[in-house]
């Protein structure tokens, strides 16, 4: 089943629980993107404060929990981290491999506590200097990135699991289509499938960093251009979800999306939702 859907009465947190899963990539990215050179970093991750539970004074003071399992090609991982006003109170990652079935603890991390690492871990050095702040995930990418569990790991975080930002349609555009000729080519390919009357699209990039995407329609043979901004305010909410969900279905991600159906016509939606379902398309189990 390669969806998942989530839902309930307006104000029952359903948003609350992908904002988790948002907080708690950005917790991990941020420090990693703070030390790279990648272009699309600064963007990609922004800081997302972690609220406590904002209706009882017990609440107010409890850290706030996270905890996801997700898979590999080498492993299932389980992660923990608690925050309490952005510092780290515990953490700790386990791993079950799949070619020996062999469950481990990689670490444990609590408050006032020494840092204890074991199994692939076991041999890295931590510094005594360790920021309250810093998930050890994070520092273990930034110190040991060559690592192949902390690798494997942390690709899991920056580019098996996007999340749909509606804020920054072009340069998602841009970004995705700058990846892979085929993204682009499976976006164009959904264009013509939904028959918005665009046959090709391109995308010019200005001195200042400022993109102009430029949509190419043929009507009773006379081919013109017009910007995205020229079409339907449909065409451009498509225009911001098709590159997410191309990116997804070439690469085999997951895609974590909030109020789809708020956004696109209920056709297009159901064509975009059986996309996935159709295994010659979504071959790579997105």
């Amino acid at each position: 089943m390669p969806i998942a859907a989530l839902y309930g009465p307006n104000g029952g947190g359903k948003s609350n629980v992908l904002e988790a899963l948002h907080t708690l990539n950005s917790k991990i990215l941020r420090p990693l993107c703070a030390t790279c050179d990648k272009n699309d970093c600064a963007y990609k991750v922004r800081k997302i404060p972690v609220k406590p539970f904002a209706f009882s004074e017990e609440g107010k003071n409890n850290p706030t929990e996270f905890e996801v399992f997700f898979r590999t090609k080498l492993a299932e991982y389980r992660y923990i981290l608690h925050i309490r006003k952005d510092n780290v109170v515990f953490e700790s990652l386990d791993r079950v491999k799949f070619d020996t079935g062999r469950r481990s603890a990689l670490f444990r991390r609590e408050a006032g506590d020494d840092i204890i690492l074991k199994g692939a871990f076991a041999k890295l050095k931590i510094s005594e200097d360790l920021s309250e702040s810093l998930p050890l995930l994070s520092y273990l990418g930034i110190t040991y990135k060559k690592n192949e569990v902390i690798k494997d790991v942390l690709e899991w975080f920056e580019d098996s699991i996007d999340f749909l930002n509606y804020g920054s349609p072009l340069q998602e555009l841009r970004t995705a289509i700058a990846k892979s000729d085929n993204i682009k080519k499976l976006v164009l390919d959904m264009i013509k499938e939904m028959d918005l009357g665009i046959e090709d699209f391109y995308i010019e990039e200005r001195d200042d960093e400022h993109i102009e995407v430029y949509t190419r329609h043929v009507v009773d043979g006379y081919c013109a251009e017009i910007t995205l901004g020229d079409e339907s305010s449909g065409t451009q909410k498509i225009f911001g979800l098709l590159p997410f969900i191309a990116k997804s279905l070439v690469m085999g991600t997951t895609l974590v999306i909030d109020e789809l159906d708020a956004k696109i016509h209920p056709v297009l939606l159901k064509h975009m939702i059986m996309m996935f379902n159709n295994m010659e398309i979504n071959k790579n189990g997105a």
